[in-house]
Order: structure tokens, then C-alpha cells, then sequence
């Protein structure tokens, strides 16, 4: 029996994850700003010496060009967003060189203009159906 449950630890070992912190997700807005150099931060876990690499974001030099990084030796990655301004939508994805799994970020927006948009849209625009009585 301990020689099947070491077994098991083992193989379970193998299968190595990129875990984002829990504040990253769908519909998120990173807060960066152009004008003073402001950056955002994806960071989380994964195996060390990994590489972890997020596509989908743009950047000041191209548009789809990724943002790699190498997992340290802690299991910790941080990878630096170039500042950016603008209201598009990005659909972004974190793949790792070892790891099994492939995370998906849909709607990710930058910036403090983004946020306003979305206040508007919340504050002025009623609920579909709804009656205002302005």
C-alpha cells in the first residue's frame, strides 16, 4: 500500500500547473497609464525554470507580441505589462513551456479610461426592459 501512495505522490508531482492569482480573470481592467509610466502586473505560480508567456495583450512595440517570463526558483512568476492607453478589448492567454494547462482571460482592458467607460455604462444605461424616468 505505501509503495501505491508514494506512487501516486509521484506521478501527481509530474503534472506541473500555471496558477494566476485569483485577482486575474475575465473582464478584468489592468490600471496602467502611458502618461506616467504606470505598469500592471499578471503574476502567480508555476514550476521553476518554466517558462511562462502571456499572448493576446498589445504592447507599445506590436500588437501580439508576448510578454514571456521564467518561473523562479520559488515558484513564483511576475511578468511587467507595458504601460498602455486605450479602450480595446483583449482576449489574453498564459501557456507554459512544461506546464499542462492553458489559462484564458476573456475582456481585459487597460487603463483608467476603460474604467470610466464602464462606470457610464453602468450609472447611464438602465437594464434592458427596464423603465426610466428621467
Amino acid at each position: 500500500m505505501r509503495a501505491v501512495a508514494l506512487a501516486l505522490v509521484l506521478l501527481s508531482s509530474c503534472h506541473a500547473e500555471i496558477v494566476l492569482n485569483q485577482l486575474f480573470g475575465d473582464n478584468m481592467i489592468l490600471q496602467t497609464n502611458a502618461d506616467y509610466g504606470a505598469r500592471a502586473f499578471f503574476y502567480g505560480t508555476a514550476k521553476p525554470g518554466e517558462t511562462v508567456t502571456i499572448t493576446g495583450l498589445s504592447r507599445r512595440s506590436a500588437a501580439g507580441v508576448p510578454y514571456p517570463t521564467v518561473v523562479a526558483s520559488d515558484s513564483t512568476f511576475r511578468v511587467q505589462l507595458d504601460p498602455y492607453q486605450g479602450t480595446e478589448v483583449f482576449n489574453a492567454t498564459v501557456t507554459g513551456s512544461v506546464s499542462t494547462n492553458t489559462i484564458k482571460l476573456r475582456h481585459v482592458q487597460y487603463g483608467e479610461r476603460a474604467a470610466l467607460v464602464v462606470l457610464v455604462a453602468v450609472v447611464v444605461m438602465p437594464a434592458p426592459g427596464a423603465v426610466c424616468s428621467c
